[in-house]
């Protein structure tokens, strides 16, 4: 277990002292993906750099295992570090080695023989699917394979928690989503502790267990993921679901809307309804048509998947009637996880 509690770490600069982490307490359990998430500035990779002893704590402790990260030196630091693997955004591979010897260089430091060596690297690249490709170099491989050799690389020394910086950032979606297929075979397979810092928030909602949401060093939200993005509970996490998703009516829809449907004793607006759960797929308009003379019209919407269960979006223009209206929307309200006026 990673365990967090009153940390901060702060960075004395000419300009005065930047509080990279502050005050944050949370728990990684074993053998979960987690992932922490934020805007740029927010404290994501020195929190992350903390659990090997890469940053130092100002104040507060880290855990792992029950050890005080911080309390640690030389052999029992190091011996810390080796059950730690790391994989970063630009794959950090020595380009004048091969694949073979990239992924020997940690065994070759922890003074593994040559026969064990050559045994784990045949593993390991099995694992990743990268058998044929020992003897080539960094230069001659795909992003995708390169960040490959990183995992290799990262789990040699049989790590039981895995750091990663941004892992599919330098990646296409394609290779991206493979990548993250790879690491969720690993968590499965291996039982091992992942931790994923990420400005990308679709990586988290397709592969975390749970999500921690940093702004400016500090902890403001953190849950399972599908309840942080169907449920925010801060309005920082639901502005950054909201500028990620970049879901929003152009202002021409709405005021043409508008100009239309104004009227005595009439109601008309444009409603954001969230569906989760079973409702994302159950046919609410069509019930909505049903029971109530108003007029709807479907102007935008999408459903996506969080943690393999659906989250729907959609907007809708409502219009009818005063009484008609109310009864209509009471009905939305009752049926779907959140709606919200937009016009």
């Amino acid at each position: 277990m990673i365990e967090f509690k009153d940390l901060s770490v702060h960075f004395p600069t000419p300009q005065g002292v930047v509080r990279a982490v502050e005050d944050v307490s949370f728990s990684v359990e074993d053998g979960e993906v987690f992932g922490i998430v934020g805007s740029s500035g927010a404290g994501k990779s020195t929190l992350l750099r903390t659990i090997n002893g890469l940053e130092k704590p100002s104040s507060g402790t880290v855990l792992v295992n029950g050890k005080s990260v911080g309390d640690l030196r030389s052999k029992n630091l190091r011996d810390l570090r080796t059950g730690i693997g790391m994989i970063f955004q630009h794959f950090n591979l020595a380009l004048g080695k091969t694949v073979e010897a990239n992924v020997a260089f940690p065994l070759r430091v922890a003074g593994k023989g040559r026969g064990e060596i050559r045994q784990r690297v045949g593993e390991l690249l099995k694992l990743v699917d990268l058998e044929d490709k020992k003897d080539e170099y960094p230069s001659r491989l795909s992003g995708g394979q390169k960040q490959r050799v990183g995992i290799a690389r990262a789990l040699a020394n049989d790590a039981h928690i895995l750091l990663c910086d941004e892992p599919t950032s330098a990646l296409d979606p394609d290779t991206a989503e493979s990548i993250l297929c790879l690491l969720e075979r690993l968590s499965r397979e291996l039982h091992i502790t992942i931790v994923v810092i990420t400005h990308e928030l679709g990586v988290v909602k397709r592969i975390c267990d749970r999500v921690a949401v940093m702004d400016r060093g500090r902890l403001v939200e953190i849950g399972p993921t599908y309840e942080v993005f169907t449920r925010p509970g801060e309005e920082f996490t639901q502005r950054l679901i909201e500028s990620d998703e970049d879901f929003r009516l152009p202002e021409h829809e709405t005021k043409d809307f508008l100009d239309r449907t104004r009227g005595d004793g009439y109601s008309a607006h444009i409603l954001k309804l969230v569906y989760t759960g079973e409702s994302a797929t159950r046919p609410i308009l069509n019930e909505l048509s049903r029971r109530f003379p108003v007029e709807f019209n479907i102007i935008h919407g999408r459903i996506e998947y969080i943690q393999q269960r659906p989250k729907g979006t959609l907007y809708i223009s409502l219009s009818g009637q005063n009484a008609d209206f109310e009864r209509a929307l009471d009905f939305i309200s009752a049926s779907v996880q959140r709606v919200e006026q937009i016009a």
